[in-house]
């Protein structure tokens, strides 16, 4: 931080008392064994790839959003207010991974390459690449 905005930004923090639930963020920094992360990666290396057919809801949001919605906080946020930092946008975990998917290939999770026929048609419950 400069010089010229640590004063401003110490009286903007001082006795303030904001709390956050932080939903799910991903980022640089994230560990390979967090969903988002373990994905792209197994994905980048080939690796098959099972899911359950992905009907919980999640909200993720990028680390940078998340440290910029935290830095507005810390100057704009409402002493004893409570924040749920998130996209906003609740999606099924499904759409998350088929976004991930749509980047890496033309073939989709739940689609058998080899054969064409689809792998949750059977009722399995599971993503495989």
């Amino acid at each position: 931080m400069c010089r010229s905005t640590k004063p401003h930004f110490v009286r903007a923090i001082k006795n303030k008392a904001i709390w956050t639930r932080i939903l799910s963020v991903y980022g640089f920094f994230d560990d390979e064994r967090t969903l988002i992360t373990g994905t792209i990666k197994k994905m980048l290396s080939q690796e098959t790839l099972s899911f359950t057919r992905g009907e919980q809801v999640w909200d993720f949001l990028y680390s940078e959003d998340a440290a910029y919605i935290l830095l507005r906080l810390a100057f704009n946020g409402k002493h004893f207010k409570i924040y749920c930092i998130g996209s906003g946008e609740g999606r099924k975990l499904r759409a998350y991974l088929e976004e991930m998917q749509s980047f890496r290939s033309k073939t989709c999770f739940w689609c058998d390459p080899v054969c064409g026929e689809s792998s949750h048609a059977s009722g399995s419950g599971y993503i495989r690449a």
